[in-house]
């Protein structure tokens, strides 16, 4: 990873973290600043992180072994928020 690609990860992750926003709102945010792609209006069928794969057309998710549970809880919370918001 270049240093470049570096700060801008750090200066995103505190931006994430000093913000009341999701960490999928803010990438929503910049997405639509940078490349003016409305996000919201694409379909979520899968997902993958270093601590679970989602397929919703599969009806499948699998958290890896090992995984910290803190995160596998806050995914799950995540995921719960996002199915009671969608219209």
């Amino acid at each position: 990873m270049k240093m470049n690609d570096f700060i801008f990860i750090l200066t995103f992750f505190f931006s994430v973290k000093a913000s009341n926003m999701t960490l999928l709102d803010t990438i929503t945010e910049h997405i639509a600043n940078t490349m003016s792609i409305q996000v919201s209006s694409f379909a979520l069928t899968q997902l993958h992180t270093p601590i679970a794969y989602i397929d919703i057309n599969k009806k499948k998710l699998k958290m890896f072994p090992g995984s910290p549970k803190v995160q596998l809880i806050r995914l799950l919370e995540d995921l719960c928020g996002a199915a009671s918001n969608k219209s």
